[in-house]
């Protein structure tokens, strides 16, 4: 009986090999012709772009720096490979994550641009279809008048949850829970034994300028242009020597200016208390900060952001080739 079985196993064995050997036989000389060439190639091509798709979606992926925001970290244009399991896998673009892990101080991360409008799971993961199939030639996901949109940022993870961030002249100053007073930014990462140095482009001495500018702006909101103060009209000369603006410090003088005059209104006093107390990190989330300070539109902007929302963490820069590194 023991016997009957194994030979029937083996002659099932023999059949598949004699199978097998026979549809390779068949292939080989069967004359090729230009569709059946053209199948295969297409059938390779689609093979390899699910193969990319797949590895793109769960292990790592090829990520375009869209601005300069992190220069000379990373440059506009660079193409930087990022880890898709530093932080958790997500299951599918915009899905859910298997885990959720927080980034250290000091990590590069890619995440969700918050201000960005998605249309949904299987309309991001057919766009990112197309961008791999055409090696990058088409992108669907742009604007109303044809200019592509930020889906992702590349920014560096700066504050942690529990921590409270303010910002003043351009500098960064850290208070974390249940310790006394804020550090500078660069005092704190020495003092934690992370290394990186933001760049910046602003002088300390062209604050005075910068501040003067935006009050007079918020004078010219409130209507009482005559108002303005001599001081401030002196500082002004000293706009025109700036290569460009603090954004935020501009901002925070404005609703400033205009709190002095109209001290009631909800949305400016709101403003008003968040620049005085800082941005405050709650669990769950950390604050991404551009190591170019005086030109990325970061997080002292759009606020914190979820974990649930980081793509992953970058690991190097891949092209072009002179500013291949790592981060």
């Amino acid at each position: 009986m023991k016997s009957a079985f194994l030979d029937k196993v083996q002659w099932g064995l023999e059949r598949m090999v004699n199978r097998h050997r026979e549809k390779v036989y068949k292939k080989k000389t069967t004359p090729k012709t230009f569709k059946s060439e053209a199948i295969d190639w297409i059938c390779s091509f689609l093979f390899a772009i699910v193969f990319i798709s797949l590895l793109n979606m769960w292990a790592c992926q090829q990520f375009i720096v869209p601005t300069g925001s992190m220069e000379p970290t990373v440059d506009g244009g660079d193409r930087v490979i990022v880890n898709k399991r530093s932080y958790g896998t997500e299951l599918y673009s915009y899905g859910p994550k298997r885990s959720d892990k927080t980034p250290e101080r000091g990590d590069v991360i890619t995440f969700y641009n918050p201000e960005y409008a998605s249309d949904g799971a299987f309309v991001e993961s057919l766009r990112d279809f197309l961008f791999l199939g055409t090696l990058s030639l088409v992108n669907l996901n742009k604007d109303k008048n044809g200019n592509p949109l930020e889906k992702m940022f590349i920014k560096r993870s700066v504050g942690l949850p529990g921590d409270t961030v303010k910002f003043k002249d351009g500098d960064v100053y850290i208070h974390h829970f249940g310790v006394d007073g804020f550090k500078d930014e660069l005092s704190d990462i020495k003092s934690e034994g992370v290394e990186y140095t933001p760049h910046r482009i602003i002088s300390k001495d062209s604050y005075g300028a910068i501040r003067a500018y935006a009050r007079a702006s918020g004078y010219r909101e409130l209507g009482i242009v005559d108002r303005i103060p001599s001081y401030i009209k002196d500082e002004l000369e000293g706009i025109r020597n700036l290569k460009t603006m603090d954004y935020y410090e501009g901002e925070k003088e404005i609703d400033n200016a205009v709190y002095t005059y109209e001290p009631f209104r909800t949305d400016v006093l709101t403003s008003v208390s968040g620049y005085q107390n800082g941005i405050y990190v709650k669990q769950g989330h950390i604050l991404p900060l551009g190591d170019n300070r005086d030109n990325s539109g970061d997080g002292r902007f759009f606020g914190s952001v979820s974990t649930s929302s980081i793509n992953g963490r970058a690991l190097c820069v891949a092209f072009p080739p002179k500013h291949i590194k790592g981060l």
